[in-house]
Parts: structure tokens; C-alpha cells; sequence
């Protein structure tokens, strides 16, 4: 029971602390590291990427490996997309809804094909605000190399949170999903 205490207070201090550095504006450096630090600084990224970690240690039989294959398939898809002439007000509609569908497949147990493809859907959106907040002269190489590995930690987190948090994971998943929905909808909303 302890260690669940301290692996919810790790969790909190980083959905807590550094909550609006992740966005455009907000230069951590250049590269390698500022492409570590804007996951680890936005409370979108965290909370999409810890889910995505629970969904995949609780569906992972069913889901299997190929998730995780195609979820860095459609974050390199989302570089390429950031060359497209899209509005910034774009990116951030999306990680509302990506929250949203991310919080509904927690909130409901059932796997299909449709969870596989809106948990790499929703990989792909949130890899695409990453990439917009590439501060200008940075290197597109260290740069996703720092988010690639911000990105790994937070679903490895998420999936030693569903680990760790069982026989309870399930109920956990459930209110973490519900709390998800709520937070994307409150950003397309009032975000």
C-alpha cells in the first residue's frame, strides 16, 4: 500500500508542477533537451501518455505488441504532419478529443479494433503538439530523440502504474478514464 501512496505523489508532482511550460513559447533549451522536458512539462502529455501506459498494461494480451509498434509509426507521421499548413488551434482540438477517447477506452473494458486505432490515433495527436512546440532552429533528430524518450518514460509509467495498482487496476482504470474524458472535455471547452 505504500508503494501505490509514493507512485501516486510521483505521478501528482509531475501532472502538478510545471503545468503550462509545454506550449509553444515556453523554450527549454534547444534539442535533445526541450524535446525531453515539453512532454514532461504539459499536463495534456502526462495525463494522454500515463493513460496510454494503463490501457496497454491492462489490454496488453489482447492488444499485443503491435500497438506499441504502430504508436511510434504514427508519431513519426505526426513529424511529417507538422510540415502541413495547420493552425496551432488544431493540435490543441485534438488533444482534447484524443483525452476524451483515451478516457473512454479506460472507462470501458472492452478491446477492439477500434481501441487499437484510437489509442495510435491519439499517439500520432499528441506526437503532433509535441512537434509544434519544437522551439525554431532546433534539431528535428535531438529533438524527437528527447521526446521519444520523455514519451517512453510516461507510458512506462502508466504501465508499471497498471502493474503495480492490481488486483485494484481495473477500478483505478475506470476512475482515471472518467477523469480523463472530464479533463479533455474541459479543454475543448475552456482550454
Amino acid at each position: 500500500m505504500f508503494q501505490i501512496r509514493r507512485l501516486f505523489v510521483f505521478i501528482a508532482m509531475l501532472v502538478v508542477a510545471p503545468l503550462a511550460y509545454a506550449h509553444p513559447g515556453h523554450l527549454h533549451g534547444q534539442g535533445l533537451m526541450a524535446g525531453f522536458l515539453h512532454p514532461l512539462t504539459g499536463v495534456d502529455h502526462i495525463l494522454f501518455m500515463l493513460g496510454v501506459g494503463l490501457l496497454i498494461a491492462l489490454r496488453a494480451p489482447a492488444l499485443g505488441g503491435k500497438v506499441v509498434l504502430w504508436m511510434l509509426l504514427a508519431q513519426a507521421l505526426a513529424a511529417a504532419a507538422m510540415l502541413l499548413p495547420v493552425a496551432p488551434q488544431i493540435w490543441e482540438i485534438a488533444i482534447g478529443l484524443s483525452l476524451i477517447a483515451i478516457g473512454l477506452l479506460l472507462w470501458r473494458p472492452q478491446v477492439s479494433t477500434f481501441t487499437q486505432a484510437t489509442t495510435v490515433l491519439g499517439a500520432g495527436l499528441h506526437a503532433a503538439a509535441h512537434w509544434s512546440g519544437m522551439p525554431a532552429g532546433a534539431s528535428v533528430v535531438t529533438y524527437g530523440l528527447g521526446v521519444a524518450a520523455a514519451s517512453a518514460l510516461l507510458y512506462g509509467l502508466g504501465y508499471f502504474a497498471g502493474h503495480a495498482l492490481r488486483p485494484q487496476a481495473e477500478r483505478v482504470a475506470r476512475v482515471f478514464g472518467v477523469s480523463l474524458a472530464g479533463g479533455g472535455l474541459w479543454w475543448l471547452l475552456f482550454g
